[in-house]
């Protein structure tokens, strides 16, 4: 087993780092200890895994000073499981190991007495293990229990299962296919008089599912525990830890299938923590005066703070098919109609000023990519949500060519004026392209596409850069797709379960960089607008459309998705301009639709603290 020893010097009663030699100190050890599980199977019916890891001996601290308070860590020896074809066939038990983290806290001898907190962390650093049964029951289990030998009942967004069946049937967290940084202790107390000592016991457990898990060959799944003093400020745990608070505050909303708001049991129910909201939300004043939406539905629609007019002409906010060489395009105010606006900017930002708006109501952008005092606009993204343990970033305005490129799918250049972004020369692309030379025509295979292989794991990779880059999950995106109607005309419950949970046809692709799901858009909404139709082909009264001014993510233009309907194989998903779902030729004949990269961060990405999340203010990453 590897040992990294962190010696740090800190006050007793805070963590403002002093000299070493000083009088009064505390001497401190941070203990990580590597678990590392490969797996391997060669020619078995079963799973056969094999794991291997180091030792570890115990470590313990002395200070040796009459004034010094002792707090120091142990961790076990490695998680070691061997396991054969014999033993892990039909019919077999499950296999599991057991480590520990210890803190041990010695008072000093003039009090006797002392009061410590610290950390424990167990962080998934490589994990490509996949569920091998279509209802997807565990193959991996975490149980943790506390010093007191309770067992963790609730463990960060991890979801508990049960898995197995028979003498096999175990309940833990379900970590088969985790990258997450698990917080296990947050800030425990440890009192010590004159000394105590508390031990976290961790079990993981492989799962005998009495089928054949061959899909797994030559897996590995490798984490560190760690137990420490400090906190370990990562972006993931800040969201779920301190904006997160309940259901609708700040705009997140936990989703694990409870929750007493309208629409509570329209959530996904796979433990993720999504943003759902506008940016931009009407006060009492816009409602007292009739005004209940950021944006009309439609044209004719009287009900939207904001209104667009095109050559004269009330048009959809973001309804762009306009003159751009006439001077007669502008924005107004519905309690005011005589002042024109060049920008939906401008616009929005006097309703703010007048009382009918308040902005900055979703809190959720990050820069990425710049070190800068100021981050550039380009640099911004935005967090659609924390999923096992990761960040899902979507960029937050559209890419243009220095960073996708001219070539792949590249189609033409955008010339927009009336959209949420400022890119006006963002690059259209197609979703895959019609190439007659060489016999391939459109399709909606994504694996096959250059959007996806070129221009964006490639040209956009090689854009960030290796330090940013690095920062970024290989992960596994759902690419197999469903029916036009099942994903294009439901709700937002049906559409996350027809698209990830049981897709028509299941596809699991690997990249670091991919695209929004149409069930991403329609959460980002809020949960009101839950049970809306992506798309109403009756009345645009009851579609996504309807609530575009109260979706974050809207942006104004059409926006590629990765989702893919399996019964028009020349078509992918997108989300249009006028705020619906709907669909586009993969190779478009109007010169290919917009896109917004998308990625998971690693889960240890930690960030800087004090940076409150708005598009001025975004959190800031710690390399």
């Amino acid at each position: 087993m590897v040992i990294y020893v962190k010696i740090c010097y800190y006050y007793t009663s805070g963590d403002v780092i002093m000299d070493k030699n000083s009088q009064t100190k505390a001497f401190i050890i941070s203990i990580v200890g590597i678990i590392t599980l490969i797996v391997f199977v060669v020619g078995a019916t079963y799973a056969y895994f094999q794991a291997q890891g180091g030792e570890t001996g115990n470590i313990n601290v002395n200070a040796g000073t009459a004034t010094t308070d002792n707090l120091s860590f142990q961790v076990g020896s490695a998680i070691n499981l061997t396991v054969n074809q014999e033993d892990f066939g039909e019919g077999a038990g499950n296999k599991s190991g057991k480590t520990f983290a210890r803190a041990t806290l010695t008072a000093n001898n003039s009090t006797n007495n002392a009061a410590r907190n610290y950390y424990v962390y167990l962080s998934i650093t490589d994990n490509n293990f996949e569920y091998t049964t279509e209802d997807k029951q565990a193959e991996i289990l975490l149980k943790v229990t506390d010093p007191y030998g309770s067992e963790v009942t609730t463990l960060g967004g991890l979801e508990k299962k049960t898995s197995g069946s028979g003498d096999n049937e175990v309940t833990g967290f379900d970590i088969t296919t985790s990258k997450a940084f698990i917080e296990i202790a947050r800030n425990y107390e440890i009192t010590a008089s004159p000394s105590a000592t508390q031990e976290w016991q961790v079990e993981v457990i492989f799962v005998n599912l009495d089928s054949n898990q061959n899909t797994n060959t030559n897996k590995t799944f490798n984490a560190n525990l760690i137990i420490q003093e400090e906190e370990t400020l990562t972006l993931a745990n800040y969201i779920t830890n301190y904006v997160y608070t309940e259901d609708g505050e700040n705009g997140l909303y936990y989703h694990d299938g409870t929750g007493s708001y309208t629409n509570a049991d329209q959530e996904a129910g796979d433990y993720s923590y999504r943003y759902s909201g506008g940016d931009y939300q009407v006060t009492e004043k816009a409602i007292s005066e009739g005004i209940t939406r950021v944006y009309s539905a439609s044209a004719t629609e009287t009900d939207g703070v904001i209104n667009f007019y095109c050559n004269g002409e009330k048009q959809f906010v973001s309804y762009y098919y306009c003159n751009l060489n006439s001077d007669d395009y502008y924005y107004t105010l519905a309690y005011n109609e005589i002042a024109h606006y060049n920008t939906l900017e401008d616009a929005l930002a006097q309703a703010v000023n007048d009382g009918y708006l308040t902005a900055d109501n979703i809190k959720n952008f990050v820069c990425f990519g710049s070190d800068a005092d100021i981050c550039p606009r380009e640099n911004l993204y935005r967090i659609i949500g924390v999923f096992d343990g990761q960040i899902k970033l979507i960029k937050y305005d559209y890419a243009d060519t220095t960073m996708l490129g001219e070539n792949g799918e590249f189609s033409t250049y955008n010339n927009v004026n009336n959209y949420s972004g400022l890119v006006y020369n963002s690059g259209q692309y197609y979703w895959f392209f019609r190439n007659n030379t060489n016999g391939v025509d459109s399709t909606n295979d994504w694996e096959s596409s250059n959007l996806n292989k070129i221009n964006l794991n490639i040209n956009f990779i090689n854009y960030l850069g290796n330090k940013w880059s690095s920062l970024i999950s290989t992960s596994s995106w759902q690419t197999g797709g469903n029916t036009l109607s099942n994903i294009r005309d439901k709700t937002a419950k049906n559409v996350y379960n027809n698209e990830i949970v049981s897709p028509t046809v299941n596809v699991n692709y690997s990249a670091k960089i991919g695209l929004i799901y149409v069930s991403d858009y329609m959460y980002a909404v809020y949960p009101t607008g839950w049970m809306n139709l992506g798309y109403d082909s009756n009345t645009f009264a009851n579609g996504y459309n309807a609530n575009k001014g109260e979706n974050w993510m809207y942006m104004g233009l059409y926006d590629w998705c990765i989702t893919r309907p399996i019964d028009f194989i020349s078509s992918a998903f997108i989300i249009s301009a006028f705020g619906y779902v709907y669909t586009n030729y993969v190779y478009n004949f109007n010169n290919g639709d917009n896109v917004r990269p998308v990625f998971y961060l690693n889960s240890d990405v930690q960030i800087y603290e004090g940076h409150s999340g708005t598009a001025s203010d975004p959190y800031r990453i710690v390399f």
